[in-house]
């Protein structure tokens, strides 16, 4: 994000990360949700 958007700063990338996670797909987000739960085990 910072490669594409240099000037911004960290609010701004949690919001434009935010907007990106809540348009992908279900299938794509249950795959890194799952991720996440093996990592925290």
């Amino acid at each position: 994000v910072k490669a594409e958007f240099p000037n911004i700063n960290n609010n701004e990338i949690s919001r434009v990360l935010g907007k990106r996670w809540r348009e992908e797909s279900t299938s794509i987000r249950e795959f890194y949700k799952k991720q996440a739960e093996t990592y925290k085990k």
